[in-house]
Order: structure tokens, then C-alpha cells, then sequence
């Protein structure tokens, strides 16, 4: 297949290990179809959801309608150095839902992008370039003064008393000096050196905020193989008010970004100072979506309002998962009450069809020179803004029922999730999450019985197997986040009902049911491809006998399943379930097994 040789081999090759190679070939609603191995169509339940872009669920009809007669009017989609009606239309209704949702009583200027990660790329330049002009206004109100200074005491026109050049202040922070003129040329080289240090920028740990030159900075497991490459980025932990004032204390001591002036009083030379702040701004998720759906709390919030008030630096709401609705509110740190200066959506914005972002700056904070180097050739096309009005239009019309249906929607979703985590709390940790963005965080199984399962745990596919059966046993599409492999997150759409909403909740108890009893062969015949019968459906207890030691290990240790020397005898007693599946079965799936573990294995040395 053309996939799997020239686009992304080895991913290809790591979902055919989970049984996730399969290709859909058409999408309705909250489902998607393929076809089984006899050509059958087969309806897929998505909780996958673009990664959270379809929150109006696949091809929604309206959307479609639209779409299809613009085109057949003959819309001009790009039309660069004109004005973009379709892009004003939308920003005007995208500023009126920010300012009745957050609160904030001032307009909005909207830059439009293509991905997410582009639009923080133009958070984060419009951020330094705010910076920079605060940098720049104040140098150039020190400079002139400092300049005729210096031209003053060239001329001999204005001295300093020999004993003031050794003053404690001038001498701490520029050396001895022999003269006035001296003195002034230090201080406009400090004062120069300062426009050429590099910003700092505030993230969270476990973020995501793409994998662009800097916005991947910001990413926080992604940094590794690009840390030569960009930004100058201090982390925090989520919640952590201890974390966030030693920040300051930090900021406070060693990276003070100081300017200095020099003026004569009474015969007398003075020193002062002009502080500001190295923090270009705060880059936030008020739901940190790939770490694990995990909440920004309201105190933290708060605390980091606070913060960016007193750095001067703009909070930058990354809204782009977690937005639009999707937790009940059009931004989900409404939902704590947190205001930004900058939110970036993006995701569901283009209604399920259409790539386009967009990055909303509150009108006071905008750089109103920064439009005429910042463009795009892709970005404003009449075409995605016009399938982001349609979705705006869906979510706001009938005085916000959408809004409602999210919040009502969540709770039943939530709600069987909940029963699902109180019948297996040995089993799974916890539900998180708001309105259509949840998550079910299972414990890792690095004590578990089964040698493959805690192999997978400790190569952090755990998550990713729970998903190849669930969509090849239940018909249920879902997946764990990249930093979170062992939690399954849910983004479905607004047309996610009770019977969908049940069926979930049936295929994980039975998921639990398997593990808990240690029964891989239910996990790993849907995955074989086999076109037999299953050769059993009741769950078996495999769980070692109290005081049975064979198959244990210290937690966490690897048994050698992805020893490329084990043999398929020898997997079969480390994992007696297996004893229904052909030697076929198991060898297949033993190599591809191996194969996967060698590169994740590889991968993970070369990050350390």
C-alpha cells in the first residue's frame, strides 16, 4: 500500500502491531465505516474525533450544504492583497461569542491560520514583538539623554567628581571607571546588550502546543531532539503555587532585564535604573489535553493572572482542544473564570471539514504593525472561514442550545464512565474531564501476571492495545494521548447518544473483565486478522495462584518479550491464554511485537 511505503512506514508498520492499520472510507456523524476482510461494511463508533476537530461530528449537513454551494456559486478562495470579506464575517461573530463568554469588555483583533501549531507560532512572535517595543520605548527615552551626556563630557563640558566614579552603585554594576565619558559608554553597551537577550517564555509541564521550531519548545515531551533549536522556556508544574512563586523569586534575582540613565543634579552624577520584565508571556491549556485531560484549577488560574499582570506580559490561552464548546463553554477556562489576553482556537473551528485557526488578541494588546509582517498564503481562504461561520452558527443558534445539549451530553458520558471506574477501581485510576472532552486513566499493569502486559506498560503501549481491541472486538475507535498512553480519551461530537453512550460503557467492562482475569488471548486474537471463528468467548482466570512466583517480575521489569532471541515456545508459557491461537497466529504477532519494541526501545535511549 502507498501509505505504508511512502508516506509514514513506521508508523504504518506500529499500528498494524495494534490492529489500527485499517483504512475508513466513508464518515457520518459520530461513525466512520471500513471494510472486513470479506468486504463487508463495517460501522466504527469514532471517540477518536480528529483529536477533538469534530466536535460537529463527521460531515456535518450543514456544513456540507454550504460548502458545496459556495463552490457552485464560483467563491473565490484566494484572493490575497484584497479584503476577505468571509474572514471580517467571521471574526465579527467570533468576537461577539469571546466577549459575552469570557467577560472581557473590549474588542478582539483575529489573525486566522491554517494549523494549531501555526497559530501559537503567531502568539508567541506577536508576544515578543510586544515585548520588544516595550524594550525599544524605553531605551529610546533613556538614549538621547545618555548620548548628549556623553557628547557633554567629550567636551569637557560636564565632569564627575573623582570620588563618585567609586561609588558603590557604578562600581558593583559597571567596574572602576577613570572618567564620566567611560562611565556613560558602559552604560549604553549594557543598555544595548539588553535588546539582544532572548526572551522567556512560561509553559506548563506534560503541554502541547505543536511541533513547529517554536511552538514544539513549548511542547513539553517533544523538546527533546530540538532543545538546540529555539526558545528560552521555564516550566511549571500544573497547580503547583509553590512552583509559580519561586518563579518569581527567580525571575526577580537573575533575570531582571534592567536599563539605566544617567543624570547631573546639583553637580552630581546620578544613577537609575528602568526595570522590566524578560517574560514575553505565559503560554497555558486550561485543559491539558495530551497529558491526560488534566484541568487548570481555578487558584492556579488565578495565580497566573496575577502573575502575568505583574510581569506585563500577556497570558495566552491555548484554547484550541479544549474550545469551542466542547466542554460546555465557548472557552473551557471560562469555566474557572479565567480571563486571557490572547486565545487560539482552532480544531472544531473549521467544523469538521476545513483547516483554520485562528489567534483572538484583545484590542488594547494588539501591535497594530504586526499585520504587515505576519501573513500566510493559505491563511483567511473564503472557503474555511466560511465552514467555521456554519459551525459558529450551529453552536450559537437557539439561544445556545448546543451549549446545553454539550454539558448534558457529557454528564450521561461521564456518568458511565464513573460506573465503570467504581465496579474496577484495581484496575483504573480515575475520570477527568468536562462536557465531550473526557478521559479513563487505567493504572499501568507493571505488577500484572502477564509478562506482555507489563512489557507494553513499560513501553508505553499499554493504551495502545486497549485501543486495537476495542475497535477490532467492539467497534469502538478510541486512543490514549501521546504523553498519557495509559489513560483513553473521548472526544466525541454533539451527536453522541444513549446508545452509543451504552455500548461504551458495555465494551470497557468487558475490557476490564480481561484484564482483570489476565485473558490476553481476547485481546490479541481481534489484532491476529484471522478470518476463523473465535475459538472462545467466556473470560478465564489466568491470574497466578497466591505465592506463585513464576511469571512475576519486580514491577516494571522486562521479561524479554521484545527480545528479538525469544522463541515462540517460549512466549506461549509466558502467556498461557494464548494456548486458542495457531502458531500463525502468535508468531505474527510475536515478530511485529519485537519489531515495534526494538524502535520504541531505540527512540527512547536516543531522547535521554
Amino acid at each position: 500500500m502507498a501509505y505504508r511505503q511512502l508516506v509514514k512506514p513506521r508508523l504504518a508498520e506500529s499500528l498494524a502491531t495494534m490492529g489500527l492499520d485499517v483504512i475508513y472510507h466513508r464518515a457520518k456523524g459520530d461513525h466512520v465505516y471500513l471494510r472486513d476482510q470479506s468486504g463487508e461494511e463495517v460501522e466504527v463508533l469514532d471517540m477518536v474525533g480528529g483529536n477533538g476537530s469534530l466536535l460537529f461530528g463527521h460531515n456535518h449537513p450543514r456544513v456540507i450544504a454550504d460548502l458545496r454551494e459556495a463552490l457552485a456559486d464560483g467563491m473565490v478562495v484566494h484572493a490575497q492583497l484584497s479584503i476577505r470579506r468571509e474572514a471580517g464575517l467571521l471574526a465579527e461573530t467570533l468576537v461577539k461569542v469571546a466577549r459575552r463568554d469570557s467577560g472581557i469588555d473590549e474588542g478582539f483583533v483575529v489573525h486566522f491560520a491554517n494549523s494549531g501549531a501555526e497559530a501559537i507560532e503567531c502568539a508567541l512572535k506577536h508576544a515578543e514583538v510586544t515585548r520588544m517595543s516595550k524594550l525599544l520605548a524605553a531605551w529610546d527615552a533613556l538614549r538621547p539623554e545618555l548620548e548628549e551626556l556623553q557628547r557633554a563630557a567629550r567636551a569637557g563640558e560636564v565632569s564627575m567628581p573623582e570620588g563618585q566614579l567609586e561609588h558603590a552603585s557604578i562600581a558593583s554594576k559597571f567596574g572602576r571607571v577613570r572618567s564620566l565619558e567611560e562611565l556613560v559608554g558602559r552604560v549604553l553597551a549594557h543598555n544595548q546588550a539588553q535588546l539582544t537577550r532572548r526572551p522567556i517564555f512560561v509553559g506548563l509541564e506534560h503541554a502541547f502546543h505543536g511541533r513547529l521550531v517554536a511552538s514544539v519548545q513549548l511542547t513539553y515531551a517533544a523538546r527533546p531532539p530540538y532543545r538546540n533549536l529555539g526558545l528560552n522556556v521555564r516550566f511549571l508544574p500544573l497547580n503547583s503555587l509553590d512552583a509559580l512563586e519561586a518563579l518569581k523569586a527567580e525571575l526577580s534575582r537573575e533575570e531582571s532585564l534592567d536599563l539605566y540613565g544617567l543624570k547631573v543634579e546639583d553637580g552630581a552624577v546620578r544613577l537609575y535604573k528602568r526595570s522590566l520584565s524578560a517574560v514575553a508571556g505565559v503560554l497555558v491549556e486550561p485543559i491539558q489535553g495530551e497529558a491526560g485531560v488534566l484541568e487548570v484549577s481555578s487558584e492556579f488560574g488565578a495565580a497566573l493572572r496575577r502573575f502575568c499582570d505583574e510581569q506585563g506580559c500577556p497570558l495566552i490561552l491555548d484554547e484550541i482542544q479544549s474550545g469551542m464548546g466542547r466542554t460546555g463553554r465557548f472557552f473551557a477556562a471560562s469555566c474557572i473564570g479565567l480571563k486571557g489576553d490572547y486565545y487560539v482556537l482552532g480544531k472544531s473551528l473549521g467544523g469538521g471539514v476545513a483547516k483554520i485557526t485562528a489567534v483572538m488578541f484583545r484590542a488594547s494588546l494588539y501591535q497594530h504593525d504586526f499585520a504587515l509582517h505576519h501573513s500566510s498564503t493559505f491563511s483567511e481562504d473564503d472557503l474555511s472561514c466560511r465552514a467555521a461561520r456554519t459551525a459558529l452558527e450551529i453552536l450559537e443558534e437557539n439561544s445556545g442550545a448546543t451549549y446545553r445539549h454539550i454539558e448534558a451530553t457529557g454528564r450521561r458520558l461521564r456518568a458511565a464512565l464513573e460506573r465503570v471506574h467504581a465496579s474496577y477501581p484495581d484496575l483504573t485510576k480515575e475520570v477527568r474531564g468536562r462536557g465531550l472532552f473526557l478521559a479513563l486513566e487505567f493504572f499501568p499493569p507493571l505488577g500484572s501476571g502477564s509478562p506482555l502486559l507489563r512489557t507494553l506498560a513499560q513501553f508505553k503501549l499499554f493504551g495502545y492495545l486497549l485501543s486495537g481491541y476495542l475497535l477490532k472486538a467492539h467497534q469502538i475507535r478510541i486512543a490514549p494521548t501521546g504523553s498519557a498512553t495509559n489513560l483513553l480519551r473521548f472526544h466525541p461530537s454533539i451527536n453522541l447518544d444513549d446508545r452509543a453512550i451504552e455500548s461504551i460503557e458495555v465494551a470497557l467492562r468487558r475490557l476490564c473483565d480481561i484484564l482483570r482475569h489476565e485473558d490476553i488471548f481476547h485481546l490479541i486474537f481481534p489484532l491476529t486478522n484471522s478470518t476463523r471463528p473465535v475459538p472462545r468467548t467466556e473470560v478465564r482466570d489466568f491470574r497466578p495462584a497466591r505465592g506463585d512466583s513464576s511469571k512475576d517480575g519486580p514491577p516494571g521489569a522486562s521479561p524479554g518479550l521484545m527480545d528479538s532471541r525469544l522463541t515462540l515456545e517460549g512466549f506461549r508459557k509466558a502467556e498461557p491464554s494464548l494456548a486458542d491461537l495457531t502458531d500463525g497466529e502468535v508468531g505474527a504477532f510475536l515478530s511485529r511485537l519485537m519489531e515495534i519494541g526494538r524502535r520504541v526501545g531505540s527512540l527512547q535511549h536516543r531522547q535521554v
